[in-house]
Order: structure tokens, then C-alpha cells, then sequence
């Protein structure tokens, strides 16, 4: 493979290293949201974050976005650092932020569509 072509197969990579998140309240105790996660996501793989309410999925979700920032740990998009908000990392909103009557998946298609990405 040409060092070109190694460069760009990782375009979209995604790690989180020993990642921590706590939220404090002032008179209330500290809540871990998230502690010591570590993950690899690799371009154009399809990963789910499965858990029970309350276990920190979006927590997560939102710190890989820059909206939320983390104690301890590192997230890296494309072996660049998340140090906030980056308007070049797209977000798909877990509420009705698009269109509530295309389920999940027609979500992302129209999005796609939209980009002039077409299905392969």
C-alpha cells in the first residue's frame, strides 16, 4: 500500500484512551459518568453503544463531539485531538433532529444523499 493511500485509510478514525468524565454539583456527590473507557473505531466500521439508561452512552457520544468535557483520558479524531467543538465531524442527534417520520436509517440515507454520496 503507497504511504498515500495509508494516510487516507485511516481518514475517520476515531480512539478514546483511559477516558473519564464526572459531573459535580456543588452540596451533591460526585457522579462517574463515564471511567476509564477505552475504544477504537475504525473508518468505515458500524459500532453500537448498548447499555442500560443512565450507564453513560450519550455521555460518551458527546464527548467524542467536543460538547462535553472529559477529566481524565484522550479522544482523537484522525490522530488529531478533541479539544471541542470541530465543524468537521458530523453529528446525528439521538432526538428528532431530522425528519420523525424517516426511521434511523433514512436518516443517515438523506444526509448522504444530500453530500451527493451515492450507495456502492
Amino acid at each position: 500500500m503507497s504511504e498515500q493511500n495509508s494516510e487516507t485509510s485511516n481518514i475517520g478514525q476515531v480512539v478514546i484512551e483511559d477516558l473519564s468524565i464526572t459531573f459535580k454539583q456543588p452540596g451533591r456527590k460526585t457522579i462517574i459518568a463515564v471511567e476509564n473507557a477505552n475504544l477504537v473505531l475504525e473508518p468505515g466500521s458500524f459500532t453500537a453503544l448498548i447499555g442500560p439508561s443512565g450507564c453513560g452512552k450519550t455521555t460518551l457520544l458527546n464527548a467524542v463531539a467536543g460538547f462535553v468535557p472529559f477529566n481524565n483520558g484522550t479522544i482523537k479524531i484522525d490522530k488529531e485531538p478533541v479539544i471541542g467543538i470541530n465543524p468537521e465531524v458530523g453529528i446525528v442527534f439521538q432526538q428528532y433532529a431530522l425528519f420523525p417520520w424517516f426511521t434511523a436509517i433514512g436518516n443517515v440515507e438523506f444526509a448522504l444523499k444530500r453530500l451527493g454520496l451515492e450507495k456502492t
